[in-house]
């Protein structure tokens, strides 16, 4: 099972990058609002056809990043959905930000992996917060327990760590110790090798 859509994804792109994009000081809110109902719709149909769910989303598997990535150089339908919805919500949070922070603070709590993914990124990129603000973003919102997640947050992460208190680091580092603990607890005997090693990832990334 595959969910596809209607139209060429090179011409969509075209219009996308030709017309649509150029125009974002018009277009941005409308184009937001349209490619996330889309997005959350395929997740919807995915979810009937047992293909998604909040931990692992089919669409998202074949996306490698949400910012532009060698790995997705060969592209598939979606891309260009996925692509016009980041976009958009980078160009609210170069000129609307109290838009696009409402937008991403609302998509870090969806069960949708692309649109969190997408808050993840935009929050990244959102240089009017502090590192110690995003660290605890990360942790509220329980971000570390969705694999979908990992590429953007590790991004996230290796941007802000470093920059976050010693205090922050330390809430962070326990809720992702205790996370391990929980995974550990809750995993299959031939899975906890996957757990006991994610910390570690998380640390070397």
């Amino acid at each position: 099972t595959r969910i596809d859509i209607l139209g060429s994804n090179y011409w969509m792109k075209e219009a996308w990058n030709k017309t649509l994009k150029p125009n974002l000081t018009v277009l941005a809110r409308g184009i937001l609002d349209i490619t996330a109902k889309n997005i959350r719709g395929a997740f919807d149909l995915g979810t009937c056809h047992g293909i998604s769910k909040p931990e692992w989303d089919l669409l998202s598997f074949h996306r490698s990043a949400i910012e532009p990535h060698e790995q997705d150089h060969l592209g598939n339908a979606f891309d260009p959905v996925i692509d016009a919805c980041r976009d958009s919500l980078e160009w609210l949070m170069a000129h609307h930000v109290a838009t696009a922070r409402a937008v991403v603070t609302e998509w870090l709590s969806t069960p949708v992996p692309l649109l969190r993914r997408i808050a993840v990124h935009c929050l990244r990129i959102d240089s009017g917060i502090s590192a110690d603000r995003k660290i605890r973003k990360v942790v509220a919102s329980n971000l570390l327990a969705n694999i979908n997640l990992h590429h953007e947050l590790y991004l996230l992460l290796s941007d802000v760590y470093p920059a976050a208190s010693n205090d922050e680091r330390k809430a962070f580092l326990d809720h992702a110790n205790e996370l391990e603990r929980a995974n550990e607890r809750g995993a299959k005997a031939e899975d906890k090798d996957i757990y006991s090693h994610s910390l570690f990832n998380l640390l070397s990334w």
